[in-house]
């Protein structure tokens, strides 16, 4: 496992949304204690947006990368998911983020 991790980069951004990267850095940094959110990046360029089999919105997600750091100065990488539900009459309510993973430990100079 050592020897992934030290393979392990960060997935590049494939769009910007600060309102979204300060969330999901609030959200992380709250499940995760001993870290500190160093950047955020959204590696889906559109939401994916879930239908039902009426063809009606459910909601709609992105998935985040997310660069960490801890008190002893490493660094590491974890990820996350947000999502939008869908609230009727084309808009969306309040982003939220779920199911985010443990950090995984890696050389600092793979966070890009």
């Amino acid at each position: 496992q050592k020897n992934m991790a030290k393979n392990l980069k960060m997935i590049p951004a494939q769009q910007s949304n600060p309102k979204i990267e300060a969330m999901v850095k609030k959200q992380y940094e709250q499940s995760f204690k001993g870290f500190t959110v160093t950047k955020v990046n959204i590696t889906y360029a559109a939401w994916i947006v879930d239908k039902n089999e009426l063809d009606i919105p459910i909601c709609r997600k992105l998935s985040v990368c997310v660069a960490v750091k801890n008190a002893k100065g490493e660094c590491g990488i974890g990820s996350s998911n947000v999502k939008e539900d869908y609230m009727g009459s084309g808009s969306y309510g309040e982003a939220y983020s779920y199911l985010p993973s443990d950090p995984i430990i890696v050389p600092c100079e793979n966070i890009k």
